[in-house]
């Protein structure tokens, strides 16, 4: 049957099963950290950081889930939402300041101070709204403690770095820009350069030197200043091939719901709080950042006219700011006829989806009552206890300072939206949509067809790579096209044949000279899918064979990096073409990385690196491995699992592999990386507790031998081996002392062993 494929949950935009997005990212439950600084003076040190404008940080332990890391970096963030008098700030913690360690994968904390906020509710609320149509953040809510006291409700905010457009874009080293200005108040531009009003990185031109750019934006890659100039001259210039450039639809998308919810904190009106960032196939893709002040948090609207009131904001038109040079994103794209229709096919989802039902109201009551007793026991909050409660169907303040509740405004702007011209303007009607075949190998066509009325034309959107450009082809209804009869309301068109293994997306796309629409409605964010037939390998038959998830000196890759490395067996005598299998480090994303045209011969192994850079030669993948703990899963072209392994915490240079080869239970053994997996052969853990106690194990800094009975009298030798049997150290026992104490602290995280005579104790190392 035809399935309706959901980007964001099956592929790489998926809502991961991993702990972190269990805990600190899941929205249903309210987690706890604790931040202990090593300054006790540590808020005055940040105030000053932030005066100088500087980057620096200051150390701090983080406690989460109790689980300790030590040496995380801390400096306060923000514009607005900063000031030093304000008691609770927000927070930009760095994981991997110091020490290479992070919280489930994730390096980076952005605590958020609900700044202009009283409903505490506006960013979470907004980006779960916003995720149902583009890459957006994930955010929930947390509470800190700061040196054990309690120090208030934060919002806890995914932040948009080289992982968030790795995992939404399938790439992270191409051009990358956070549209703010390089310091606040924005510098002028240098000499010769047009200047511009207000904040100004909203892609207008201000001359043709790169130069002219370097403070209105904040570049975080390597390069792409040259990108960033081609892409603002064509969308000035040339707006009729913006589409080589930039991805239209996630534009449409971005400029409809900021108009929607009156995100006037944005492109659409300061002009910033947004990134771009250019994928594999040259097209820049918008990121909403910031939504603190959505819902008209903040009132200024981009150059035309002061501050906006509330009916202004209530009745805020769709095509707002369409005349107006400073905002070519919405100036020239909306004065295409194409693109006005997807934009409006866009805006009618939205309110239909979130404003008609309802059920952006309902959502904004829920998280309230979720986090009702956190704000009442909030030390700093921003404002009083009774304006949270008051906050969604009152407005909060006064003058300028005030704040409209949600309700308050969306409420008229609902009704006023309802009864807009544009938004009244009725679309096709598509159903039915059918596939000519559910299971295609790679020799096949398919037709798509669909019934379709009160339409003009129709187009089918398609593609077998997830992160390119749609293709776009008619679809018709003349009888000819597998579509019925002529003039019968059935619209088809033909998909052509793709490789083995290759999964297809497509939407269609129909409009009438009124108005367009989509089906998905959410499309192209969401779209419907087929699996073209690709090798399947039976249970068994290829296994995850050994991996190391914490490469450090054992063995270099081929341009002399030490990345993770996962090793696979072929337990039959036939060779296994691979291509089009699966790998991942997720089970809620079994298709995260799919092998290339390789073979793995009879009886023998391969080796796939997992460092996440596909662009360097060999096999490489698009992850890499967890030292802390995940999961490694290589599954058929369609989903099924060839095999798996659950693993826990890992040790530098140690490898986790089955012996025997193959067929064995999983353990921890000196690396063979491509040959025979072998165990501690020579080494005899014998439970010798009678006489020796080896403590603490795990040691951090030292460990504690303790002798009994006749070993006080015995004077011994004793050794530390590395995991690769490789001696460390040794120590010398004389007699009649019953107590050794061996220093550790200088020793990498890991697995050792104590040899005593003939006697051998396995022992852990744990750097914290």
């Amino acid at each position: 049957m035809k399935k309706l494929f959901i980007t964001l949950v099956i592929f790489s935009f998926s809502l991961s099963n991993t702990l972190f997005s269990q805990n600190l990212f899941n929205i249903d439950t309210v987690r706890t950290l604790y931040l202990n600084f090593y300054d006790s003076n540590w808020n005055s040190i940040l105030d000053s950081l932030m005066l100088a404008d500087s980057d620096e940080r200051i150390l701090a332990d983080l406690i989460v889930d109790e689980v300790e890391y030590d040496s995380v970096g801390v400096r306060y963030k923000g514009n607005s939402s900063y000031h030093p008098d304000r008691p609770k700030n927000p927070f930009n913690i760095d994981i991997d300041y110091v020490k290479d360690q992070d919280i489930y994968g994730y390096t980076k904390l952005k605590l958020a101070n609900m700044f202009r906020d009283p409903t505490c509710i506006r960013e979470v609320l907004s980006y779960e709204i916003l995720r149902n149509y583009i890459p957006a953040s994930k955010a929930n809510f947390i509470v800190l403690y700061i040196n054990g006291n309690l120090h208030g409700l934060y919002t806890n905010v995914e932040s948009v770095d080289k992982d968030f457009v790795n995992k939404f874009f399938g790439s992270k080293n191409n051009s990358f820009f956070k549209c703010d200005p390089i310091t606040f108040p924005p510098s002028p531009p240098p000499s010769g350069c047009e200047a511009m009003y207000g904040i100004s990185p909203t892609l207008v031109i201000m001359g043709d030197d790169t130069i002219c750019y370097e403070k209105t934006y904040s570049i975080e890659s390597d390069y792409g200043w040259t990108e960033l100039m081609n892409l603002i001259f064509e969308l000035n210039n040339n707006p009729e091939n913006i589409h080589q450039y930039l991805n239209i639809d996630r534009a449409l998308w971005m400029l409809a719901f900021n108009n929607i919810f009156v995100n006037l904190d944005s492109y659409t009106g300061s002009g910033h709080n947004y990134y771009i960032y250019e994928d594999e196939h040259n097209r820049f893709n918008t990121i909403i950042w910031d939504m603190n002040e959505n819902f008209g948090g903040f009132k200024h609207g981009g150059g035309q006219g002061g501050p906006l009131n509330l009916q202004q904001m209530q009745h805020l038109s769709p095509s707002w700011h369409i005349e107006n040079p400073t905002r070519p994103l919405i100036a020239k794209l909306l004065n295409i006829p194409d693109y006005w229709k997807r934009y409006y096919a866009h805006y009618r989802s939205i309110i239909n989806e979130f404003l008609a039902n309802n059920a952006m109201k309902n959502r904004a009551v829920e998280l309230q009552d979720q986090i009702d007793q956190y704000v009442l026991n909030d030390p700093n909050l921003l404002y009083t206890y009774q304006d949270f409660l008051n906050s969604l169907n009152q407005n909060i303040g006064w003058g300028q300072g005030e704040i409209y509740g949600i309700n308050v405004l969306m409420d008229v702007r609902y009704e006023h939206l309802s009864n807009n011209p544009e938004i009244q303007k009725t679309g096709p009607v598509i159903s039915n949509i059918q596939q000519s075949n559910y299971s295609p190998d790679a020799n096949d066509t398919v037709w798509i067809t669909a019934g379709i009325t009160n339409v003009t034309n129709v187009y089918l959107a398609f593609k077998n790579e997830l992160y390119a450009p749609f293709q776009k082809v008619q679809m018709f209804d003349d009888g000819y096209h597998y579509d019925g009869l002529a003039n019968d309301n059935i619209f088809g068109t033909m998909v052509q044949a793709f490789t083995p293994a290759s999964t297809v997306y497509y939407y269609i796309y129909a409009e009438n000279n009124d108005a367009g629409m989509f089906s998905p409605e959410r499309a192209e964010f969401e779209c419907y899918s087929y699996l073209i037939s690709g090798n399947e390998i039976n249970i068994g038959d290829i296994v995850i064979n050994e991996f190391m998830a914490s490469n450090i000196n054992t063995v270099p890759d081929q341009d002399g990096e030490f990345d993770d490395w996962i090793e696979f067996y072929n337990n039959t005598d036939q060779d296994i073409p691979l291509n089009g299998i699966f790998l991942s480090d997720d089970f809620a994303d079994p298709y995260k990385w799919t092998f290339p045209d390789t073979i793995i011969p009879a009886y023998n192994f391969l080796i796939v690196w997992a460092d996440d850079d596909e662009e360097q030669q060999g096999i490489h993948t698009n992850f890499s491995l967890n030292k802390s703990g995940e999961e490694i899963i290589l599954s058929n072209f369609n989903g099924t699992s060839i095999d798996s392994v659950q693993f826990g915490q890992q040790y530098a240079d140690t490898s986790f592999g089955r012996y025997p080869d193959g067929i064995g239970d999983f353990q921890f053994m000196p690396a063979t990386f491509c040959y025979s997996n072998t165990i501690f052969m020579n080494i005899t853990e014998i439970d010798y507790a009678e006489n020796i106690n080896v403590y603490p194990n795990p040691a951090n800094d030292i460990l504690n031998i303790e002798f009994s009975g006749i070993w006080i009298n015995t004077e011994k030798k004793i050794e530390l081996y590395d995991i690769l049997m490789q001696k460390v150290n040794e120590y010398n026992k004389p007699m009649y002392q019953n107590n050794i104490t061996i220093p550790v602290n200088n020793l990498a995280s890991g697995i050792y062993f104590i040899r005593i005579g003939h006697y051998n104790r396995k022992v852990i190392v744990e750097r914290k």
